[in-house]
């Protein structure tokens, strides 16, 4: 995972002082659903199995 730059930081909290909180929840509704959209078309053609968990696990604790 990458780390946002101060800039980048700057950005985003003068893009919600504008929107203000009400609208901002439904900017993170989108961008959630742009994720998990990527995220569907990236892994559509992989097939996990029940006993592939155990797999991540290991591959999370290196």
């Amino acid at each position: 995972m990458k780390k946002i730059t101060d800039e980048q930081l700057n950005q985003y909290l003068e893009i919600r002082i504008k929107l203000g909180e009400e609208n901002f929840k439904f900017i993170n509704a989108c961008y959630d659903e742009v994720l998990l959209l990527k995220k569907e078309e990236a892994t559509k053609n992989i097939k996990f199995e029940i006993t592939d968990f155990s797999k991540f696990r290991d591959f999370a604790k290196k």
